[in-house]
């Protein structure tokens, strides 16, 4: 059988999940051994998101940041550059080391700033340019 979920028990799951892929449907299905299924029109999970994607993705970043080979005459320029945003990498990298699951509120909240402090990092015309 199928079912509408209401939207009371919409929300409960829209905040347990953080308004990620809310099902508006169930389906329940008991077999004639007893046993029975319940599937949704939309995947439920709860398993955690591990850092270590991540954790790889800032490595990456501060390794590109030190290797970045300007022209002479940006030298002075691209070095500031070099070390804040490889010094940027590594101080998010410390901070997603600390947690065991990346969907936490602290863990989004890790992801979004990051995003825009690396745009906000990247404003200078050496980073323009590479």
């Amino acid at each position: 059988m199928e079912f509408d979920l209401s939207g009371t028990f919409r929300e409960v799951l829209k905040d347990k999940f953080s308004g990620n892929h809310i099902p508006k449907t169930a389906i329940f299905t008991r077999y004639y051994d007893g046993h029975f299924d319940i599937e949704y029109d939309a995947k439920i999970t709860d398993d955690p998101v591990k850092p270590t994607g991540l954790e790889k993705a800032l490595d990456e970043s501060a390794k590109g940041a030190r290797r970045t080979t300007p022209s002479p005459e940006q030298n002075e320029e691209a070095q500031t550059l070099r070390t804040t945003l490889a010094n940027w990498a590594d101080a998010k990298k410390a901070e997603v080391t600390e947690l065991q699951d990346l969907r936490t509120d602290r863990g989004v909240k890790l992801i979004t700033a990051g995003t825009a402090g690396s745009e906000r990092s990247c404003s200078t015309a050496i980073c323009q340019h590479y």
